[in-house]
Parts: structure tokens; sequence; C-alpha cells
């Protein structure tokens, strides 16, 4: 199910590392280098290096398996889906700038956004993402569809823009998705704990509208949604399956597909999906498969979720109850305010860049108690404090809740000041940059007067967020 022209570079980079070995061995080359050539030798030495490595770690996997573990039996290009049946499954026709379209899937993960992946996106200028439709790109079939432009994509940073590493991206709906009918639900995304050790040889499912085989497929089987069934397969074996380089152990996951069962042309940003105690979690999203085609038996790769988690929770502004990471919102003022002398907006960070603000001046505002005995405050109240650095503050409440998502403020050590009920969702102002850094997000159950560090929301973990939803 993986994207044609992620087929077509995997095809490319086998040519690519063959020539560069072959050229390794016999080019004598010319008897005068310059500093270039120097450098192109260093390269290639530690890339023979690299492969010789990769070469003898794999040795142990030439000989492929002859017996599949017990799976339920699909064809090639699985079964089909009814309807509400995968009610998160997400299909995207997307135009190219030089006019082309292209065919992806992907994963509604909140009411207002879609999960994919980066190959899919990074080209396109504008596109139609349909939800709870089993045919594909029907209008009539689907519960919702939204038309989107390059302005709702939001591409992980550090993808290159190709090949299948940080291949992952989001679709910023214009308006909230509807749950309807049952068919429409999203998926929740993998927990921490979802890792390699624990989901190897677990049965899992992806699906998506792609090509059932490597035959030519009838229009009409085209256009409707199939799962497959499979399993996750160990980690090495997949790394020693694809060329060096272009499956990392820490941020991919494989499945294994015996019986020709996988991912094909047409799925690519689609879904995979484990099954937890009565949920599904989605702790993949399909990236590439092997350029020999779909029904060889070979692996399909996904990127991992649960090594990006703070990325789209960052990006969706999905809060954490357990940890109170991201507490954050946003409440949108119909009419819009006129600004004066006493209305103003406030000053963000302009970027998510870390800036170390322990020990400076922070200015608490809001209309809390002012004691641990009183009541909410009819006016408003400010209080000086000082940033106190993370690890002392995490000294207090843990590391699992202060995390790089937040910051923490205290008064010196004689007073008593604090933020009380109340104040949750107020600014914490820096003094010398005049911006708003931080949002009141909660104190010690101590009290307001024992002088404990208070925990805030970091901004600039937010601020990509805030910009996409208000702009």
């Amino acid at each position: 199910m993986q994207y044609c022209a992620v087929l077509l570079l995997l095809l490319g980079l086998s040519v690519v590392l063959v020539r560069v070995h072959t050229y390794g061995g016999y080019y004598k080359g010319d008897s005068t280098h310059s500093q270039d050539d120097d450098e192109a030798d260093a390269d290639l030495r530690r890339w023979q290096e690299g492969y010789e490595q990769w070469r003898r770690r794999c040795a142990k996997y030439d000989n492929p398996p002859t017996e599949e573990p017990p799976v339920s039996t699909r064809i090639a290009g699985g079964s089909l889906a009814t309807p509400g049946m995968l009610p998160y499954q997400a299909g995207l026709l997307l135009r190219l700038a030089n006019g082309d379209g292209i065919q992806c899937g992907g994963s509604l993960i909140t009411q207002r956004f879609v999960l994919t992946a980066a190959h899919c996106v990074f080209d396109a200028v504008e596109g139609r993402v349909f939800l709870g439709a089993t045919r594909y790109a029907d209008e009539m079939d689907a519960a919702e569809f939204y038309n989107v432009t390059k302005h709702d994509f939001r591409i992980y940073e550090d993808y290159l823009g190709y090949g299948g590493y940080n291949d992952l991206a989001l679709i910023r709906l214009p308006r909230t998705g509807r749950e309807s009918r049952g068919r429409v639900q999203p998926i929740a995304l993998a927990l921490e704990f979802m890792q390699q050790a624990l989901l190897e040889e677990q049965p899992v499912s992806t699906s998506g509208w792609g090509r059932l085989g490597d035959k030519p497929r009838s229009i009409e089987e085209g256009n409707l949604l199939h799962y497959v069934d499979v399993r996750v397969l160990e980690q090495e074996r997949c790394f020693c399956y694809f060329l060096p380089g272009l499956v990392s152990e820490q941020r991919h996951i494989c499945t294994d597909g015996l019986g020709n069962r996988g991912g094909c042309e047409g799925d690519s940003g689609g879904p995979l999906v484990y099954n937890w105690r009565n949920g599904s979690y989605l702790i993949g999203v399909i990236t590439f498969g092997s350029a020999a085609g779909c029904e060889v038996g070979a692996p399909t790769v996904y990127t991992r979720v649960t090594a990006y988690l703070h990325w789209i929770r960052r990006e969706t502004g999905q809060f954490n109850r357990n940890t109170l990471d991201f507490d954050a919102g946003l409440i949108k003022l119909t009419p819009k305010l006129n600004f004066n002398f006493f209305i103003g907006p406030a000053k963000l960070p302009a970027t998510s860049e870390f800036i170390d603000y322990t020990n400076d001046l922070v200015i608490i505002s809001g209309w809390g108690a002012t004691s641990d005995t009183s009541g909410v405050s009819t006016v408003l109240n400010t209080v000086k404090m000082h940033v106190y650095a993370n690890n002392l503050c995490a000294d207090y409440y843990g590391s699992d809740i202060i995390t790089e998502h937040k910051i923490c403020a205290k008064a010196n050590n004689e007073e008593t000041k604090s933020t009380c009920g109340g104040d949750s969702g107020g600014p914490m102002y820096h003094n010398s940059s005049e911006t708003v850094i931080g949002i009141t997000s909660f104190g010690s159950i101590e009290g307001c007067e024992m002088g404990a560090p208070v925990g805030f929301t970091l901004i600039r973990s937010v601020i990509n967020w805030i910009n996409l939803v208000t702009n």
C-alpha cells in the first residue's frame, strides 16, 4: 500500500548503492587528488565500513522464514471493510503543483486533525479529505468531506522531502468533524508503553484504498476500502531486509508481509492499528515497502507513532490529563474586539525555540483567592515571582509531571506568595522581554500559602498549535 514515488525511490537507492560499491572496488581514479576527492574517498570508505557492518550483522537473515505464524487468512489485498468498521480511516485525494493527483490514506486523531505521511502532502497544493467512507473519493458515500489547501498541512520539521525518515504530517480540517451515524470517530494514539518489545509478533491491522496486488486492478475493486491482518515483525529482521540506512530501529515499525499481506501503492499515510483491552490504538503510519512489489512477501514499513507523540500533541493541542502536558485552550470571541488603551493582545514567543528563563523575574496575574481561606477576589491582583529551575521543580512534583513542556515559578524562600484557586489559565508575564511565556496550570495540594512552586504550561510548546488555529 505504499506510494508509488517511494517505490521508485527505493529502487533508485538500490541502483545508486550498488554502483558506489562497484566503483569503490574497481575505479582507480586520477593520479591527482583535490580536497573534494579526499572528502569523497572518506565518505565512500565510511559507507563501505557501514555496509560491511550491516552485512555481517544481517547475514543470519539470508534464509527467509518458511513457516508463517498463525494469523487470520487474507488475500493479498485484504478483506472488504463494512460501513462504520474503520471510523477513523481517512481518504486523501491530493493535487500536486504540476497538476498531477495522488491518492493516500490517513487517520482521524481528533475532531480537527488527520495524521498522514509527509510524502503525501509535501508537494501538494490542495486536496480533499473523506471521512466515514467505504468508496474512495465518493462524496455521496462519505459521511464527511473537506476541501483543504497547503496552508492546512503541518509537516514534521525534520522531514527531508524524500524517503521514509520522519515521514509524518498533520492535516488541519477547516471545521470540526462530526461523529456522524457512528461512521466517523477519532482513533486513540498509541500509549507510551506500546513499544517494540510489547508489540512484536502481535496481530495488528492496516487498511486503505490502495492496490490489492501487483496485477492491474479493476476500477470497482480500487474504489473500495480494504483491511488486512498482519503481525509486527522483529525489528532487526526488518532493518536487515532493506538496504542500510532505510529503516530506523527507533522511528519505524514493520509488519511481516507473510502470505503477501501488507500495504501497496495508494495506501501511504494509512493506519497501523493495535487492539488492546477493547480499544483501538494507532501505532503506525504507512510510509514505504519493497521496490520489488506488493506480492513478494516483503515487510511494510510504518512511521512509529510513539516516537512522535510529543510532536503530535504539541501541534494538535492534545491535553494530557495524567501529566497536564499541553494544558492550553483557546476561546474565540464574537464579535471581534476593538483594541484600546485598556484592551490589547498579549505578545507571545515568536518561535518554539528553547530559551532558558531560569531565575528571571515574572509577573503572574488573576482574580483568584488571596489565601487558603478566602474566596476569589473582586479585583485583579498581581504577584512577582522568579522562574524556578525545572529539575528543582521536578523534585517537588515529580519528573513525570514536570516535563519539557512546563515552566515553574516560585517566590523567594522567605515569602509565601503564589497563585491560588481561580487563577488557572492566567498569564505568566516575562518582565524583561515583555512577553507572556506561560499559562497558570497547577499548584501544590498543600495550599497557596506554603511557598511551593507553581506549574505553568510553557507557551513555546504550544505556539505552533496556537498559530495554526488562530490563523
